[in-house]
């Protein structure tokens, strides 16, 4: 069945599709546009937060490295490292090094410092020799990655998890060296995260949803996301679309759930150096809340512009039909025979009634005529009020394509006018007044290189090739470039024919600018970590200097340049490189200038700074080396160790103003490695000359010890020759001298026991003299054959109880003290490594001594012990007793050497003696002190051994 339709709805149908075609062509491009330069504005926003994390915790890693070398390369850190490790462990020397080293690491140690622990661990075992932390000591570390690569070098652990600190670390490392290159440790010091989690975590409060946080190789996360309450460091892990792919070592931009399965706008960075991802991210939904509040807003305003279309389309159709059916009524109740519409009377013809009927028209015609007019007064309101509203929404297009950087375009190719919005004047920095948007003086704004690719862009997408978006330079009034993204769309009429093109426009500079000082500050990284490691590799220092050089080109751009030595006060170029010639040498000019005779030198080894003079010719600084004069910008850069200038970096260029601010940050950065390099290639060559004259020394060393041994083995043949008549010597006294002695006191005791009656009271005394002074010779033989004997009696060393000793020795010497008053105070004595016979001898002519000596006290006090002084044990024996004059204390220990009369205080003088020859024989020493009347005190020591120490230090 066909549908018929009347003139009225006909003509309303008609009237309301095209109003709701062109509303919604008009709010579609408008909401796509705001909703791709609002995605595109978040997305930089987020690629820019991403940089300035990565950058931030680059430069805070760098730091505790360059903290961590820096103490590693301490002189007085290094010389205490060398004490611990060369003392004995244990020791006093060891503790106190120690202890040293520990206060030097406490200022780097938080709360004052920045790091939470610093260790020294043995370079061969992994061993803790030292921790700020004591329960660290002792442990080992050898399978750690922070120990086996900082014995190499300076060195950053990543992210792990410590068992000792019992959460997320990470550890810097460096070797602990001395001046020849031994290492002696490794220092290490543990990186409080909280920092690089303050860093990562770091929010501007301007959004709800954004946040950004690490993940390492294993899907966990290593900083707190903001939106999590529960600690998920190490402990939760995350597998989202965005992690997976920055996993997979790549970086970019996604839209995809996020951990919490919410839509989200994602910029995901692989980070190499640290093995991590690094992820920046915000809700979709609220980055985006402002393209849809405008989609909604354009829903609202459309719906009701097409109601109110649809109601002014019905009204005017039916304005316009009604003088058409009131005059197809009239004539139909002509036709009927309606008299009272009849015609005039003057004709009764149709003609006539055709006239009636058409002036009854025009009546009516006129009556519509002043009701169109009151109708068209009407609709120009009603278009003010839609033109109104379509500027306010005009306007709030303008300002998201303001705040975007986006500009929309569009162009009737058939007219071949093109119509821009107030963003592409911006973009392109031309005035509305002055500029006629259209294809020809467009191009005259691409930069001169880019205009054939733009042309040709433009040419494909007329003749409706799809090309996809076009990047290109604009170059703007004050001579700066931009660089524009466009894209665009053509639409074809039924025919195939073009016949209107629409496209947008994006000023990308900034983030283009961004990529590019990313993408240098990359390769000058891996330029300079490449030299350090050419520098690093050569000891030559000639060839050093070339190597320098051959790498500054990798880090900054000359004509010119050189290395300028500096040798007591006086500057000299030790090597030159030209890269292009112009009146120049290669090899350097022989010259020699004092150093303060050239501004530029003088000025930069005061302040150790970079020196730039953008034109030489307007600068009074500027002194000019024979065949330099045409160099126009300089830069110089001091080559330095601690405070000691070696030399300068010099480049140069013919242009004026050719360097930026960033060059001499990065020619100082190569200086710095070069300096470095330069100092261990003196220190080596200098270690080298050091070693040679070290083997010469030792070869005479070697001979002369080859003398020495001669002549050792002479003299011992000698003492052997003088032992054996000692000997020989000791056995006559032995026997030879004992006879006549055992002789004389025999034959006087018989004269005494027979003749007693026959000799006077003066002549027995007489006898008895002979008598005892027989068998005091016969007991000064027997102290001497003791004493010879000690020199020549093997030593047979064993750990010995003191004490035990004094106790057997107390018992043995009881008769002597028996019926005494004497009181015997026995403190600690340590064990040692002695002869015990000989140990025993020396006691207990020290104990008899002192109960000799106190027999005229009626209390008397001895006092036996040991003390520690100085790191070896000292024993001593002390008495109450009759002391001596300290005058004589030389001849105490000599043989047959008495400080009392004989008849005082019996004995020979040897015992002293004996003593000193034990102890000396055992390597200590004996000494004693006294008082006259107030007592003396007698105090030795044995050679130390590792036992001893081990047991007592």
């Amino acid at each position: 069945m066909k549908l018929r339709l009347s003139i009225i709805p006909k003509l309303t149908l008609v009237f309301v599709l095209f109003a709701a075609t062109l509303v919604a062509s008009f709010g579609v491009m408008v909401y796509v546009n705001v909703r791709s330069a609002l995605q595109n504005a978040t997305v930089s926003g987020l690629l820019s937060t991403a940089l300035e994390k990565q950058t931030a915790m680059n430069a805070w890693v760098e730091e505790r490295q360059i903290n961590v070398a820096a103490l590693a390369a301490m002189p007085h850190l290094i010389d205490e490292a060398a004490t611990l490790v060369s003392a004995e462990p244990g020791s006093e020397e060891a503790r106190r090094a120690r202890d040293h080293l520990v206060t030097d690491f406490m200022p780097y140690v938080q709360p004052q410092g920045v790091f939470l622990e610093i260790l020294a661990l043995d370079p061969v075992t992994g061993k803790v020799l030292v921790s700020t932390d004591p329960a660290e000591e002792g442990k080992f570390k050898e399978n750690l990655p922070f120990f086996s690569n900082g014995r190499n070098g300076l060195y950053v652990q990543n992210v792990y998890y410590s068992i000792a600190l019992q959460r997320p670390a990470m550890t810097a490392s460096a070797p602990i060296r001395t001046d020849d290159g031994r290492l002696l440790a490794v220092l290490a010091a543990r990186i409080d995260l909280e920092e690089m989690n303050a860093i990562i975590s770091r929010h501007t409060g301007l959004h709800h949803s954004d946040e950004a946080f690490l993940v390492n190789t294993s899907n966990l996360f290593v900083t707190q996301p903001r939106l999590i309450e529960d600690p998920a460091v190490l402990q939760r892990g995350v597998h989202t679309e965005a992690v997976n792919r920055c996993l997979e070592r790549s970086s970019g931009v996604t839209s995809a759930p996020d951990y919490r399965g919410v839509s989200a706008l994602i910029v995901y960075r692989w980070l190499p150096e640290r093995e991590l991802c690094l992820i920046v991210k915000i809700d979709q939904a609220e980055a985006l809340a402002p393209a849809n509040a405008l989609g909604g807003t354009i829903l609202a305003v459309s719906g009701l512009i097409l109601i109110i279309a649809s109601a002014l389309a019905y009204w005017l159709a039916r304005g316009i039909t009604r003088p058409i059916r009131a005059l197809q009524e009239g004539v139909a109740r002509f036709g009927q025979g309606e008299f009272d519409t009849r015609l005039p009377e003057t004709s009764s013809d149709e003609l006539g009634q055709l006239a009636r009927e058409f002036n009854r028209m025009t009546a009516s015609l006129a009556e519509k005529d002043e009701q169109l007019r009151n109708h068209a007064v009407q609709l120009e309101q009603m278009v003010e009020e839609r033109t109104a509203s379509l500027r306010e929404k005009e306007h709030i297009l303008s300002e998201a394509q303001r705040i975007a950087h986006i500009g929309s375009w569009q162009a009737d190719l058939g007219t071949g006018k093109v119509d821009w919005s107030n963003e592409m004047y911006r973009i392109y920095d031309v005035s509305p007044q002055t500029f006629v948007p259209a294809q020809d003086s467009l191009i005259t704004l691409i930069h001169p290189e880019d205009r054939e690719m733009m042309g040709g862009w433009i040419t494909a997408a007329i003749q409706g090739e799809k090309r996809g978006a076009v990047e290109v330079r604009v170059v703007i009034r004050d001579g700066s470039v931009r660089i524009i993204r466009g894209d665009g769309e053509i639409l074809f009429d039924e025919a195939g024919k073009p016949i209107r093109a629409l496209g947008t426009a994006q000023d990308i500079t900034e983030r283009k600018r961004a990529e590019i000082a990313e993408r240098e500050q990359r390769i000058l990284a891996e330029s300079l970590r490449d030299t350090a490691l050419i520098f690093n590799s050569s000891m030559d220092f000639e060839g050093l200097l070339d190597r320098i050089l051959e790498n500054i080109e990798r880090v900054i751009p000359y004509q010119t340049a050189n290395v300028t030595i500096v040798e007591n006060g006086v500057t000299h170029i030790a090597r030159q490189r030209n890269l292009w010639t112009l009146n120049m040498e290669e090899q350097p000019q022989d010259y020699a200038m004092p150093l303060d005779r050239l501004q530029t030198f003088k000025e930069m080894a005061k302040s150790l700074q970079p020196l730039v003079i953008p034109d030489t010719a307007n600068d009074p600084r500027w002194s000019s080396v024979p065949g330099h004069d045409w160099i126009r910008s300089y830069v110089g850069v001091p080559i330095y160790t601690g405070d000691r200038i070696l030399g300068f970096l010099n480049v140069g260029h013919e242009m004026p103003g050719f360097y930026t601010a960033q060059h001499p940050d990065r020619l100082q950065t190569f200086s710095n490695q070069a300096a470095i390099a330069l100092e261990n290639a003196r220190l080596y060559e200098q270690a080298q000359s050091e070693l040679k004259e070290r083997k010469l020394a030792e070869s005479e060393i070697r001979r002369l010890n080859f003398k020495l041994e001669q002549r050792v083995a002479d003299r011992t043949a000698d003492l052997e020759a003088a032992n054996k008549e000692l000997e020989a010597f000791s056995y006559s006294v032995s026997h030879d001298l004992r006879a006549p002695l055992r002789a004389i006191d025999g034959f006087s005791r018989i004269l005494l026991e027979k003749h007693t009656k026959s000799l006077d009271p003066e002549g027995i005394r007489y006898f008895d003299l002979v008598r005892d002074n027989a068998r005091y010779m016969g007991q000064l033989v027997d102290d001497l054959l003791a004493f010879s004997r000690l020199g020549r009696q093997a030593l047979t060393k064993e750990k010995v109880s003191p004490l035990a000793i004094v106790s057997r020795i107390l018992e043995e010497l009881r008769a002597e003290y028996d019926g005494r008053q004497v009181k015997f105070k026995i403190g600690e004595l340590r064990e040692c490594q002695a002869d015990p016979l000989l140990l025993k001898q020396v006691f207990v002519n020290l104990l008899s001594n002192a109960l000799k000596f106190t027999r005229t006290r009626e209390a008397a006090s001895i006092e036996v012990g040991c003390e520690k002084v100085n790191g070896e044990t000292v024993y001593f024996v002390k008495d109450n007793g009759a002391g001596f004059d300290m005058r004589y204390v030389d001849k105490l220990f000599g043989v047959f050497q008495r400080l009392h009369r004989a008849d005082e205080y019996e004995g020979t003088g040897v015992g002293l003696a004996i003593v000193q020859r034990i102890v000396h024989r055992h390597g200590g020493r004996v000494w004693a002190e006294a008082e006259i009347d107030k007592g003396a005190a007698f105090s030795f020591t044995m050679a130390r051994s590792k036992y001893d120490e081990r047991k007592y230090s």
